[in-house]
């Protein structure tokens, strides 16, 4: 096991000839050692804390930690997983309207530590991509009975890389370009940077697996029929590559708490430019299973619990519906939607022009505890 003071200089390198890179999320596993996993809200960039099980410890929180913060997390039940979702808030633009990241053209390296202890005898550890309730996507580690550390993508052979050993501390950098068909994985194992470049660097491992989208991320380990469970992780580290829209657009208006316990917020990702510039509206912490939509005004306002409503209308005069992006709140809670800013969907197509302030709020159904309907806050966007 390294030393946290001897890996600092890791953290601290960088890479050269790659694309700026941003942050989605992090995790370093900063919590009291002993402690179960599940239930854990640390980190950066999550929708939810970590699930671990119905226990909570399917992973156990134990010292010393291979990064410079906190301690490390190890696998404790046998081939059940530690997940967590992925905040997609500041993002939109990179994922599909269903939240899920994967869409052509967009780059994403995922980093962490990884090491098998002696004492386990699972025959396979790693972290994957997930789509949430649906499947895993792509396992990054130490495949099935492989002895080594490579990949299993969905539905096709792993793929190793000779020489390797999950044995040894190991530090795991990818780069997932998701291309029209098939994806490209590049994987460096600890390298002298943190984002190699593959012109100056040649990848450990250069393969295209199947096509695949995302939006949660598991660590597990296991197959050890009655043996011993487990698999250490540290310093998880996702990023996307190429830049990012921040999130635009001032909020205003307070919402009213609806039967998830929390008001409904709205926001806004992509360019604050007229003339059909990417645009994305999302709506969180809304009841899930709901159906609703997004309204737009230039006016902005307040009209208290219209038409029976238990929430407050933000927005007065002319108001468009995107009724043609009606949305259901889903398992998540969250809906989003792109905005083609040239056709707006008021009595009749209206396009933003440069200098307007356009006003939007989401308004769905809710059962609370009887049928009513709710609003999000309001946004405001001045467009340039």
């Amino acid at each position: 096991m390294h030393y946290k003071t001897s890996l600092l200089l890791f953290a601290l390198l960088t890479s050269s000839a790659i694309g700026q890179t941003q942050v989605i999320s992090s995790e370093s596993f900063d919590y009291p050692v002993g402690d179960t996993l599940g239930g854990k809200s640390g980190g950066d960039g999550w929708l939810f804390p970590w699930w671990s099980g119905n226990n909570l410890d399917d992973c156990l929180i134990q010292s010393p930690g291979v990064d410079a913060i906190g301690e490390q997390v190890t696998t404790n039940n046998e081939d059940a997983g530690s997940y967590r979702l992925v905040d997609y808030t500041n993002f939109g633009h990179l994922a599909d309207t269903q939240f899920r990241f994967g869409i052509d053209n967009t780059v994403f390296w995922v980093s962490f530590w990884t090491q098998q202890p002696a004492s386990s005898t699972d025959e396979y550890g790693g972290f994957s991509f997930n789509e949430q309730l649906v499947a895993e996507k792509l396992f990054i580690g130490s495949p099935w009975q492989s002895g080594l550390l490579g990949i299993q993508p969905v539905g096709t052979p792993m793929v190793t890389i000779p020489g390797t050993d999950p044995l040894a501390l190991s530090r795991m950098v990818v780069r997932v370009e998701h291309l029209p068909g098939d994806e490209n994985i590049k994987i460096w194992i600890n390298p002298p940077v943190t984002h190699p470049d593959p012109s100056q660097s040649p990848p450990d491992l250069d393969e295209m697996v199947p096509d695949f989208v995302w939006n949660e991320i598991r660590l597990q380990s296991g197959s050890n029929q009655g043996g011993q469970t487990g698999w250490h992780f540290d310093d998880l580290v996702i990023e996307t590559e190429g830049g990012s829209f921040p999130g635009i657009g001032v909020n205003y208006c307070t919402a009213v708490s609806n039967s998830s316990g929390a008001p409904a917020s709205i926001s806004a990702t992509g360019e604050d430019q007229a003339g059909g510039q990417p645009l994305f509206l999302a709506a969180a912490n809304l009841p899930l299973g709901e159906f609703g939509y997004f309204l737009t005004s230039q006016s902005a306002g307040f009209v208290p619990n219209p038409g029976g409503s238990q929430g407050h209308l933000c927005i007065i005069g002319q108001i468009g519906r995107f009724t043609a992006q009606i949305q259901n709140s889903g398992t998540t809670g969250q809906v989003q939607i792109p905005v083609d800013t040239s056709a707006l969907p008021l009595g009749s197509v209206t396009a933003i022009q440069p200098g307007e302030t356009w006003n939007f709020q989401y308004w769905y159904r809710d059962l609370n505890p009887t049928a009513t309907s709710n609003f999000s806050d309001g946004i405001a966007i001045l467009f340039q």
